[in-house]
């Protein structure tokens, strides 16, 4: 992860479909408790899928980056976590740093456009 991230990294989350990130809260999570929260996730999953296409970058600024990414993700719950399918389209949106190490994503917010099925519960 420290080759796609910073270590000081902070993520947003929504469930509820919308057009756009506004209202999404960022929180500064940090690299280890990130993976962890991904791991936690990934964990109540048989298996998962994600597609990530039609990235758009754009540069505001020197060192800056900010990228806008569709993401298909279909997600198969172990039985324990409900079973059956969890299928999100949605979007995620990154603010990229130029690091020495080369770019890093500082903040991620995430939310989809459509659901189908429900998550996992406490994801």
């Amino acid at each position: 992860m420290e080759e796609v991230f910073v270590s000081d990294m902070e993520f947003g989350l929504s469930r509820e479909p919308s057009k756009s990130s506004d209202g999404i809260k960022l929180q500064p999570m940090g690299l280890a408790a990130f993976s962890g929260f991904i791991e936690t996730v990934q964990g109540k999953y048989v298996a998962t899928h994600h597609h990530c296409t039609n990235t758009i970058i754009t540069f505001p600024e020197e060192g800056k980056a900010f990228a806008k990414t569709y993401a298909t993700n279909y997600h198969w719950k172990q039985e324990k976590h409900g079973g059956g399918r969890f299928n999100y389209y949605g979007i995620y949106e990154d603010n990229l740093i130029k690091t020495e190490a080369g770019w890093r994503i500082k903040s991620r917010r995430q939310y989809p456009l459509i659901m189908e099925g429900e998550p996992s519960p406490n994801e």
